[in-house]
């Protein structure tokens, strides 16, 4: 017999919970399994986009919200986390050597 698959609202909670354990990359792995399932979920969306963030990979993170904005055309959240990726980038460019 299969082992049972969680429901969307463990898959998030997972997700949530391993954020808060600054663990994005296995937060990221929660996040899409619960997309696999529903890739509609905003919640999904959000999650990802910010433990992709958090794990550094900030163009799968821009990925994450491109998929978000139809859901959420006007939503602030997409915004904010837009503007941190921003924020993140100039970070990682200012952290960059300079070329000899």
């Amino acid at each position: 017999e299969p082992a049972p698959v969680p429901d969307l609202g463990v898959m998030l909670l997972r997700g949530r919970a391993y954020l808060q354990l600054n663990q994005p990359e296995l937060a990221a792995r929660a996040f899409r399994g619960a997309l696999h399932r529903h890739p509609a979920l905003v919640r999904g969306w959000l999650g990802l986009a910010e433990s992709e963030r958090r794990a550094g990979a900030l163009d799968r993170a821009d990925a994450a919200l491109d998929a978000l904005v139809p859901l959420l055309p006007h939503d602030s959240r997409v915004a904010e986390l837009r503007e941190q990726l921003r924020r993140d980038r100039i970070e990682a460019e200012t952290r960059r050597p300079l070329p000899p």
